[in-house]
């Protein structure tokens, strides 16, 4: 009797070891709830606000480091299945980060096809939507002290 006591108070002693040990680890943030995203850009197009999608890109902090590989802005526009913003012939786009990046790094692109693009001219983080009617995939990109990163939107010329 006395060895399935000392059994049944070994056993709890393991279960309460065991509980304490799976509550401390659930509290313990992953490594990359420690690293965070990095800035999402504020779009808006003729006036009004257009959402973003995480490209590719790196961030560090705290002595961490993801790099996260994306498809293509075009390819990432369909895939989250966006809405395009409408918009009139070149109305005005503006990009702005709460956290400012590098100062020239910040640049934005539109895509020709899932392959090909080419760079569009900012002049205080706003450019002009094309004359023509058509939806139209743009990539912004920046970097900062711990990365870079590039988002993607979609406007549609009416």
């Amino acid at each position: 009797m006395k060895k399935f006591t000392w059994f049944i108070l070994l056993a709890a002693v393991l279960i309460a070891v065991y509980m304490g040990v799976m509550r401390v680890q659930s509290h313990i943030p992953s490594p990359e709830a420690k690293i965070g995203n990095p800035p999402s850009p504020t779009v808006k197009a003729d006036g009004k606000d257009v959402k973003t999608y995480l490209g590719s890109h790196c961030w560090s902090s705290l002595g961490a480091a993801r790099c996260v590989d994306s498809i293509g802005p075009a390819g990432l526009i369909e895939h989250r299945g966006a809405k395009p913003v409408p918009v009139e012939p070149g109305s005005a786009v503006t990009v702005e980060y709460g956290k400012k990046p590098h100062k020239g790094s910040m640049g934005v692109n539109l895509w020709i096809s899932e392959g090909e693009s080419k760079a569009v001219r900012l002049e205080e983080n706003t450019f002009l939507a094309p004359e023509e009617a058509g939806t139209y995939v743009y990539d912004v990109f920046a970097h900062w002290d711990k990365g870079d990163a590039s988002h993607a939107f979609v406007i549609e010329v009416k």
